[in-house]
């Protein structure tokens, strides 16, 4: 019953944020909407708020253009508000999930590619707000179901663009810490970049 009541309160939460961005970042409905955003991030638990993310999302990527960008923010919101031992709690829930979104590339690669990297990086803005918060113990594993789902034989093309893009990312935030996995990504990287020479000059 509560994760439908949270299910309800998250979509039109959605809805109005694509409202309030039309009428600017100043309005009164806008300042309001970014105080309810943060209060539904922060107040409900993750017990109660993680089981509505997956039908969230669900419903929102029919209609990805618009509310894929709200619906990320507020999850970024409670996965920033949510304590260390919640966070290793629920890891196992938020990787599920971010696995099925980041497949969003795959999914939608007949699209505007401007658009579907846009939203792509909404995806992954959230998933390395939960990166950043995990110690090597818990981030080395993650890290490596990542690369193995971006790298299983006959899986799409397109996940490795999207873990290239999150590679990226997380370097960029990680800086010198990031090092300490980058060995494992020379040799696939450069594996990639001959296979795309090879695809050019036929060679």
């Amino acid at each position: 019953m509560m994760a439908s009541i949270t299910l309800l309160i998250s979509l039109q939460v959605v809805c109005l944020e694509r409202v309030a961005s039309e009428t600017g970042a100043a309005s009164q409905a806008s300042v309001r909407l970014t105080s309810l955003k943060k209060t539904l991030a922060a107040t409900l638990s993750p017990r109660v708020f993680l089981p509505a993310v997956n039908k969230t999302y669900e419903h929102i990527e029919k209609n990805w253009k618009n509310h894929m960008g709200p619906f990320m923010s507020i999850l970024q919101e409670h996965i920033g508000a949510m304590k260390k031992e919640e966070l290793t709690s629920h890891q196992a829930q938020l990787t599920a999930f971010f696995l099925k979104a980041l497949d969003f590339r795959a999914q939608h690669s007949q699209n505007n590619l401007e658009e579907i990297g846009k939203t792509e990086n909404f995806i992954v803005d959230c998933l390395v707000a939960m990166v950043v918060k995990l110690s090597e113990v818990t981030f080395r594993p993650l890290f490596f179901k990542l690369f193995d789902w971006a790298k299983t034989e006959d899986t799409p093309k397109d996940r490795l663009l999207t873990f290239y893009n999150l590679a990226d990312c997380i370097a960029g935030k990680l800086k010198g810490l990031f090092t300490l996995f980058a060995g494992h990504l020379v040799k696939p990287f450069a594996d990639t970049l001959n296979q795309v020479n090879i695809s050019k000059t036929g060679w």
